[in-house]
């Protein structure tokens, strides 16, 4: 309880100092060269993700202790798809990455926490990004599924055109503390995002995995129940 209360009185100061940091950036005090601008910009970015981090912790902290809620609503996986992509956008085209959904028509509505499940797919794709060469290709399916547990189901594929995941680590990727470096060479891993996107996709009663590809690259999936006792 006191890691929680930290996290939050943390996040206002946190988020306070980056719009003070953005109204240098801005020059609002005044004019700066090219050099203290990119100062300023790596400052911005090591503090957003200072507070992504902290959002993170504490999601991790609700859910373990059963306090987060789903709030589930209709999904049209379409709209919900193409939502994820743009907020990648920019991130992709700095490394020349084409996204490919490919979304099996007529799929049924899904009822699921929307910015739950948004945050599951942005994670994804996120490392997808990370992990695939400059000028790959990241591809994403969508289909309907009738081998989870036996009953009709929405399958997620994520496709990236990276190196793969060492294989005697797959069946780690999930766990809470463990983290993997881009291409083994860089310090930035995945963190506590496939943990959380464990937790949302579990909280929805479905499955989440991951395995390398034949040709090269891995596939991070998930599976959830077109309906549940819940959505009733």
């Amino acid at each position: 309880e006191l890691a929680s209360l930290l996290l939050h009185d943390l996040r206002s100061p946190a988020q306070s100092m980056v719009g003070y940091l953005e109204l240098l950036e801005k020059e609002i005090f005044g004019e700066l060269n090219e050099g203290q601008h990119q100062i300023l910009r790596n400052a911005i970015n090591l503090s957003d993700r200072t507070i992504y981090l902290m959002e993170e912790l504490s999601q991790v902290y609700r859910f373990e202790q059963k306090e987060f809620v789903l709030n589930k609503t209709k999904i049209h996986l379409r709209e919900f798809i193409d939502a994820a992509l743009r907020t990648l956008w920019v991130q992709a085209d700095k490394k020349e990455i084409k996204f490919v959904p490919q979304i099996t028509k007529d799929l049924p509505e899904i009822m699921a926490d929307g910015p739950a499940l948004e945050r599951v797919l942005v994670n994804l794709l996120t490392n997808a990004v990370k992990f695939s060469p400059e000028k790959g290709t990241v591809r994403i399916y969508v289909e309907r599924s009738e081998t989870f547990l036996g009953e009709p189901s929405i399958r997620f594929r994520i496709v990236d055109s990276g190196e793969g995941i060492p294989s005697e680590r797959l069946n780690v990727i999930f766990d809470k503390y463990y983290r993997l470096s881009a291409g083994r060479k860089q310090s930035k891993g995945m963190g506590l995002g496939l943990y959380i996107s464990k937790l949302i996709v579990e909280a929805h009663g479905g499955q989440i995995g991951a395995y390398n590809n034949r040709e090269g690259g891995s596939t991070f999936y998930f599976n959830l129940p077109l309906s549940s006792p819940d959505d009733q």
